[in-house]
């Protein structure tokens, strides 16, 4: 739907999916999260994952998120030149906190993991400001259309279960 809104130049609508899509992936991650740390469902201990790893979930969860969120949106306006130059220092950052962290601290798995879900706040926040600038340059508003995320919602139901369960078998195999 952001690929036709595009190249229909329909931007008022373009700015509502974009937006509407990124508010959804935000609130699903916290949703997610909620779920995950509710002791309730102690997930966590369930699958095997000590509760020191609670701040690299969030990066990861959110970060994953809006990552793939605005990366969509971007690929859809065809400006994935902006994508690039973000992502390699993203991933660059990884073994500068790992160093940094190593240097005043002695290493551990929690050191680590920290060191590798630095890649998810840091693209997850170059991502939004380049989206964001995006949006702002093109006409339109830019609000909430709960009509655009039901169409949203709708066209992209096929992808959800195959990504879920891909995610959760690569993030279960990096902090188990």
């Amino acid at each position: 739907y952001l690929g036709q809104a595009f190249f229909d130049k329909n931007w008022e609508g373009f700015k509502q999916i974009s937006f509407s899509s990124i508010v959804f992936a935000f609130l699903a991650s916290v949703g997610v999260l909620i779920i995950v740390f509710n002791p309730i469902f102690d997930i966590l201990n369930l699958i095997g994952i000590d509760k020191k790893f609670f701040i690299t979930i969030i990066f990861v969860v959110i970060g994953n998120s809006l990552i793939n969120t605005t990366n969509g949106i971007l690929t859809s306006a065809l400006k994935n030149t902006k994508i690039i130059i973000p992502t390699s220092i993203s991933s660059a950052s990884r073994f500068v906190v790992l160093f940094s962290i190593i240097y005043f601290y002695d290493i551990s798995e929690l050191i680590v993991a920290y060191a590798y879900t630095a890649y998810y706040p840091i693209l997850g926040t170059f991502m939004i400001i380049i989206t964001a600038v995006y949006l702002k340059s093109i006409p339109g508003k830019i609000k909430f259309n709960p009509q655009k995320l039901k169409l949203v919602l709708r066209g992209s139901l096929a992808n959800w279960v195959p990504n879920v369960t891909e995610l959760i078998g690569i993030q279960m195999g990096i902090l188990t």
